[in-house]
């Protein structure tokens, strides 16, 4: 390759990696812990990790000494219930179970596998 050629092929990938790296979405764990807490979860009992490869956080909740509520997000649509661990099983919730949709007093029922 010539020296020169190096000058013109060094702006354009440099706009894609620019550009790919604007588009992509990486959810905000300070966000998350607004929303969780909006929701009337107590921020002391949060725990978020993440974001993993594909931009998801992960978050679980202590509902009680042996319950917790285990919730994930993508940063642009709504928190989702993945379901509640007790006593060491995890209880499914339905599929597209928003925290959202649930009050307080249905969200501590989940642990009773109440979806």
């Amino acid at each position: 390759m010539f020296p020169r050629m190096r000058f013109f092929l060094t702006p354009p990938i440099l706009a894609v990696a620019l550009l790919v790296s604007a588009c992509s979405p990486e959810a905000d764990p300070g966000e998350l812990r607004d929303l969780l807490v909006e929701n009337g979860l107590a921020e002391t009992h949060i725990d978020i990790s993440g974001p993993d490869a594909e931009g998801i956080l992960w978050a679980t909740y202590d509902m009680r000494e042996d319950c917790e509520l285990q919730l994930k997000w993508d940063g642009e649509e709504e928190v989702l219930v993945l379901g509640t661990h007790t006593d060491g099983y995890l209880q499914e919730a339905p599929e597209g179970a928003t925290l959202e949709s649930f009050d307080p007093v249905e969200l501590t029922q989940t642990c009773d596998g109440k979806f």
